[in-house]
């Protein structure tokens, strides 16, 4: 049987991943809000989870269902823990440089090698927080039909 396509859409990824935590499926957010579902149509919700275009309204009510902020179907968390351990690591590597500075001789190659990283780690923080995975949009233009 051949598989769904799968879009590029982050939100999928982490609709997948809520409906694991949460041990639902995608029938119990096609339910009516009043029975803790999200009233949209179960087609609606399979595009959605396979990461297809759609609004932010829908994702609102996915989140909603999930009883998660919106931020949190937008992009999967285990994305989040992904950055957070690249961070971890580069901080470990930060620690390993200065340590291996601290056992030279010249106390000004320390404090430059102090400063190179420090503005580093600030100019990384500073830095908005890059989707991966999303491809630009395609320009598109109109064609013109040809009167016979």
């Amino acid at each position: 049987m051949p598989q769904p396509a799968i879009a590029n859409g982050p939100w999928g990824e982490a609709i997948r991943y809520w409906l694991a935590v949460k041990k639902l499926r995608q029938a119990d957010l096609a339910r009516p809000i009043a029975q803790g579902g999200t009233g949209l149509r179960a087609n609606t919700i399979s595009r959605v989870t396979r990461g297809f275009d759609t609004t932010t309204r829908v994702l609102r009510r996915v989140a909603a269902a999930f009883d998660v902020p919106l931020d949190q179907v937008l992009l999967s968390p285990q994305r989040h823990h992904e950055n957070e351990d690249r961070r971890r690591l580069a901080i470990e590597i930060a620690e390993r440089v200065l340590r291996s500075f601290e056992a030279r001789p010249h106390p000004d190659e320390r404090e430059t090698a102090i400063g190179t990283l420090a503005r580093l780690a600030i100019e990384h923080e500073q830095q908005p927080a890059q989707p991966t995975g999303i491809p630009a949009a395609p320009a598109t233009r109109k064609r013109r039909r040809r009167k016979s």
